[in-house]
């Protein structure tokens, strides 16, 4: 069996893909630089993308998404709402609206459940959104 390797500088992404992919039956390793990456046999390196292969597929976040995300999963318990992930990822992502904000979770969650099936994300009425238990 081949070894996934995730790299990721952020402790909490890298550790939840970690997860998701050894929950899922796959062999993970995890790097948190570039440097150690190279260590490693055969790996494909991706700059201001979030991107995870599987088998033979790419799951790619954008920027926004990536913001979103980590900020969800750096509070995984609390609920956050639509005004707070803005504020908090303004700065990384000055384009997303409340409007639009709606949209880039719809589309995380997308492609999350692509890995697995799993929604990885609640909705919790009347505050925002939170990572599901």
């Amino acid at each position: 069996m081949k070894t996934i390797l995730v790299v990721d500088d952020d402790l909490h992404i890298g550790n939840f893909l970690e997860e998701a992919l050894s929950g899922e039956g796959y062999a993970v390793a995890g790097a948190d630089s570039g440097t150690e990456a190279l260590t490693f046999d055969d790996i494909t390196l991706f700059a201001n993308t979030l991107t995870v292969k599987i088998a033979d597929n790419e799951i790619r976040l954008t920027r926004t998404e990536c913001a979103i995300l980590k900020l969800l999963m750096m509070k995984p318990k609390i609920p956050l709402s639509r005004s707070s992930i803005l504020d908090k990822i303004s700065l990384d992502t000055p384009a997303c609206t409340e409007r639009s904000l709606k949209q880039h979770i719809s589309n995380i969650r997308r492609k999350l459940q692509a890995v697995n099936g799993r929604d990885y994300i609640e909705t919790v009425y009347g505050i925002g959104f939170k990572m599901k238990s």
